[in-house]
């Protein structure tokens, strides 16, 4: 069966996607989100696979269609190539940018096993969520169940217990200020006994299964299979709005992934945004006091 790649090539200033024919012998390592090198106007150009498609669907002319070249690297995940599509939309931007932001730094081959902690079940793919939970979970609960909000802290608060009890839920993604901050806190989930991933450089890892993984602003875009939480910590923090165009927010893109996914959204902060706050409403709470607070207008 003839399939055609719709690729976003890797050259500054072209966001248009070209049609490649997919080598029966490439077939089985090319997937959406693949990292491929294709002909473009006589040199050969890196890209990204954004769909598959049938001929009918390609609604081009098969034999003027060049083939992929070489597969380079796995890339970001199905979801993730959606979630792009989206963002390109919502800062009017080429797609590339956010290409970048979401693959790895070097050349990933292929994923290794899953490295979930034994002492729970893993998520099923139909979003089961495990029977354990963290000590911690109870205090979030209903913020679980309504799809997330924010959770104020003191200045001093790492917030490890926000992600650890969403950590108990299942497989979690945490959105930190810098790189520095993200691994002090993933020597915290280490020790508490959770496989734990730091990007970028652990980004195989990340798309191969652990229980958090984390890192800085551009970690709102790594691939994490059956992704049951997402944590963004100090909210507040310029870091993690983009300075060059496309000048996205790491906050944003959290809410858009976790709207997405049906997964609920946690906003960590001392002193949240108002975009924040207007966007839990009513759903605010302290960790020192479980109770869900109404938001003062």
């Amino acid at each position: 069966m003839v399939t055609v790649a719709r690729v976003v090539v890797d050259v500054t200033g072209v966001d248009k996607p070209f049609d490649y024919l997919v080598p029966e012998v490439l077939a089985p390592r090319i997937a959406v989100g693949t990292r491929v090198r294709v002909a473009l106007h006589g040199r050969e150009v890196p890209g990204w696979v954004m769909a598959l498609l049938e001929p009918h669907e390609a609604g081009v002319e098969l034999d003027r269609l060049l083939p992929i070249r070489k597969v380079s690297s796995v890339g970001p995940s199905s979801e993730v190539v959606q979630l792009i599509e989206w963002a390109s939309h919502r800062w009017a931007s080429r797609r590339r940018p956010f290409f970048v932001s979401a693959s790895p730094s070097t050349n990933v081959a292929s994923l290794h096993a899953s490295r979930y902690s034994p002492q729970r079940a893993v998520p099923t793919a139909q979003g089961e969520l495990s029977s354990t939970r963290s000590d911690q979970t109870p205090l979030f609960a209903d913020l679980f169940a309504r799809g997330g909000g924010v959770v104020r802290v003191g200045p001093l608060v790492s917030g490890v217990d926000v992600v650890l009890a969403a950590a108990a839920l299942g497989p979690t993604l945490v959105v930190a200020p810098t790189v520095v901050r993200a691994r002090r806190l993933a020597a915290e989930f280490r020790r508490a006994g959770r496989t734990t991933a730091v990007l970028p450089d652990d980004w195989a890892a990340a798309a191969s299964g652990v229980d958090i993984a984390i890192g800085a602003r551009s970690a709102v875009w790594a691939s994490v299979p059956r992704l049951t939480a997402l944590v963004v910590i100090d909210e507040h923090d310029d870091t993690l709005q983009e300075e060059r165009a496309p000048t996205w927010h790491a906050r944003d893109i959290a809410i858009e992934r976790a709207q997405r996914a049906q997964v609920p959204c946690l906003l960590v902060s001392p002193v949240p945004t108002v975009a924040a706050r207007q966007w839990a409403g009513d759903r605010m709470m302290s960790s020192k006091q479980p109770q869900v607070v109404k938001c003062k207008k």
